[in-house]
């Protein structure tokens, strides 16, 4: 039986890389989101993990979007009740399945402590294109309402407001969305330390445009996972990855920034040395 998290921050590739395991034959989700202006192709969620975990975050007085940099204290006995019943009943009817949800990065300890047998595939993407893939995503939903006016509306919108509108929206939540990345990829890192390295894989899109067929024969004959291979390119869209902004002249807390950089260079170096010598032939 494999039970796979496929967990990474949010606008990190998760979507992407979870729809190209779902073309290659992983179960991700019976019920899963469907698609929305920033994935159009798609969230590739298991809304039944999503609703545990929304329901999780919100007795932790936490948002549901899992747009935090707070930990998770408190799991109650009903919600563990439900992960638990909800890892018996897939079980039940799938041999191989996983789940896509950013905010499972939130409880990774909970899910390394409670489920020992889990495969981890986390997914990486540096912290200044999250923050600015996150900054046009949710601004997305401060302009639909103007969006929605009339022409003059519309027009005065767009040709006089949006840009010191936008300029203003980054400047209040650039750091914030820094401090969240830093707590996702914190999460990551620690359970990479602790779990069983022959159960954790490292993955960036970019990575998966060069190799996919050594990604998917190591899935296939070291995690013996039953797929049939689809290259990458059919699923990956360039024009969908947003223009990268300057995130770094909205960021106020320089501290953070430092402890970003020095986290993400962690990181990139893991996903090199796992790369020589996992796919280098």
């Amino acid at each position: 039986m494999k039970n796979i998290i496929i967990a990474g921050m949010h606008r990190s590739g998760t979507s992407l890389i979870t729809q190209w395991l779902s073309k290659c034959g992983l179960n991700v989700g019976t019920y899963c989101m469907g698609a929305g202006p920033s994935n159009i192709d798609g969230h590739f969620e298991d809304m039944e993990f999503v609703r545990v975990h929304e329901d999780i975050l919100s007795d932790n007085k936490l948002p549901e979007t899992g747009l935090t940099d707070m930990p998770v204290t408190n799991i109650s006995d009903y919600n563990r009740a439900r992960l638990e019943q909800l890892f018996e009943l897939k079980n039940d009817f799938f041999d191989q399945w996983g789940w896509k949800d950013p905010r499972s990065c939130l409880l990774l300890n909970y899910y390394h402590n409670h489920f020992p047998d889990l495969h981890y595939l986390f997914i990486i993407r540096d912290h200044l294109s999250v923050v600015s893939s996150l900054l046009h995503r949710e601004f997305k939903d401060v302009e639909r309402k103007y969006l929605s006016r009339k022409y003059l509306s519309r027009f005065i919108w767009l040709k006089f407001r949006r840009k010191k509108r936008f300029e203003s929206f980054c400047k209040e939540n650039a750091t914030n969305y820094l401090s969240t990345w830093l707590a996702y990829n914190s999460q990551i890192n620690k359970i990479i330390q602790i779990a069983d390295s022959k159960k954790c894989i490292l993955l960036s899109y970019p990575l998966l445009q060069q190799k996919d067929t050594d990604v998917f024969q190591y899935l296939c004959e070291e995690w013996d996972l039953n797929l049939k291979f689809v290259r990458f390119c059919n699923v990956y869209k360039k024009e969908q990855i947003s223009k990268l902004l300057d995130v770094e002249k909205y960021i106020n807390d320089r501290t953070l920034l430092k402890k970003a950089e020095n986290l993400n260079t962690q990181l990139q170096v893991m996903l090199l040395i796992q790369d020589l010598n996992l796919y280098v032939q």
